[in-house]
């Protein structure tokens, strides 16, 4: 290989020659495939006498990939610490380094007498390109120049790979989680509800002939057993719903609120619903948002509180406020953590409304109302919500 003028057609003509390496390493599906691909450009582009893909892997550099044997037999390649030599020194300062004469270069630290001249080109944390010849002066800034582009390519593609592979890994410890979560709530379910059912069919035995104490008595235990349902019913919610939506569909604002208000227990409750236009989402999950806002108001205000619903002032996002006590300020943090509850609740609503939103991309905050009651804003963070 001879050095060459950067400004020449040539030079140019290798440019893009290494974009298109870079297309097809976008079809790689391995690491091993990209230093490949790699290395054989080197030889047949750039027209390196040898280079080599040196690997972080634990504390040493390993030589991945070799191609050629014109200087050095591959299997004499050696390892690198990474406070060692032009290569080392390449991987820890994330600066390239040309070496017309690695012999008496300050840095370098050849591993063999025929090694006469080099560059290397750090790829992030990955590790270091290096190519090597046995003549002195064989490589200049052109040369460099070109490394340094097919090295940005190499680097772009391994971290592409390396981000996909965490997360396929991320998903199936997900999966697996939700999967082991979802089995213990089902085992829970079953054995909280069979017992459920035998005492309400003893309660409904003892009402017979029973004295006024004795069904004031009965009723705080069905007002307990109704309690314990909903939070059997609430723990197989959170183990059920997945973390994403996977389809969405436009649902009217105002009859989503309204079909949400008619499920929940409301007593003397008042809803003033001011929530005009569509929101784009899931159908169900929405509802099922809704309805734990609205019962988490009525839990915490009282029976007569009065529930507003409408749209933010910028219009990216739906409100529901109550008049009721609030929320304390160092408190607000934390309601949507289960088993946070301030009432009578189950600790699992606002956890359930969280999940809801986050699984649509967007995010929740409470605040404070204009009547000093809790606020709880919702805010579409992607274009399809609008």
């Amino acid at each position: 290989m001879t050095a060459e003028d950067p400004e020449t057609p040539r030079h140019s003509d290798k440019i893009r020659a290494l974009h298109g390496v870079a297309v097809d390493l976008v079809g790689c599906e391995s690491d091993a495939e990209v230093f490949e691909r790699a290395v054989e450009a080197a030889a047949e582009l750039l027209e390196f006498d040898q280079s080599v893909v040196y690997v972080r892997e634990g504390d040493r550099l390993l030589p991945e990939v070799v191609t050629g044997s014109a200087v050095v037999p591959p299997e004499e390649v050696p390892p690198f610490d990474p406070d060692r030599g032009a290569i080392g020194h390449a991987y820890q300062t994330g600066e390239s380094l040309l070496a017309e004469d690695v012999q008496t270069h300050g840095v370098s630290d050849p591993t063999s007498p025929d090694i006469r001249s080099g560059l290397c080109v750090p790829l992030g944390e990955i590790g270091v390109f290096n190519a090597i010849s046995d003549t002195p002066g064989e490589f200049d800034q052109g040369d460099l120049a070109l490394a340094e582009i097919l090295a940005a390519h190499v680097t772009t593609a391994v971290q592409r790979i390396r981000s996909e592979a965490e997360i396929r890994r991320q998903k199936r410890e997900l999966e697996r989680k939700s999967e082991r979560l979802e089995e213990f709530a089902s085992i829970l379910s079953h054995d909280l509800r069979s017992p459920l059912s035998v005492a309400s069919g003893w309660l409904d035995l003892l009402r017979e002939g029973a004295s006024n104490d004795q069904l004031r008595a009965i009723e705080n235990v069905e007002n307990a057993m109704e309690r314990m349902e909903t939070l059997v019913e609430d723990l197989l919610v959170v183990s059920r719903e997945g973390w994403t939506v996977e389809s969405r569909q436009r649902v009217d604002g105002e009859g989503l609120v309204g079909d949400a208000w008619a499920v929940v227990e409301t007593d003397n409750a008042i809803l003033e619903c001011e929530l005009a236009g569509t929101v784009q989402g899931d159908p169900d999950r929405l509802a099922q948002a809704f309805e734990n806002l609205f019962r988490n108001a009525v839990d915490h205000a009282g029976p007569s509180v009065t529930v507003r619903v409408g749209s933010l002032a910028d219009e990216e996002g739906v409100y529901v406020a109550d008049d009721g006590p609030g929320i304390p300020a160092d408190e607000r943090d934390d309601v949507f953590e289960m088993g946070v509850s301030g009432g009578g609740g189950t600790g699992l609503g606002l956890a359930i409304v969280e999940r809801v939103v986050t699984a649509h991309g967007w995010s929740i905050r409470a605040t404070e109302s204009e009547d000093g009651g809790a606020r709880f804003e919702i805010r579409f963070e992607d274009e399809a919500a609008a």
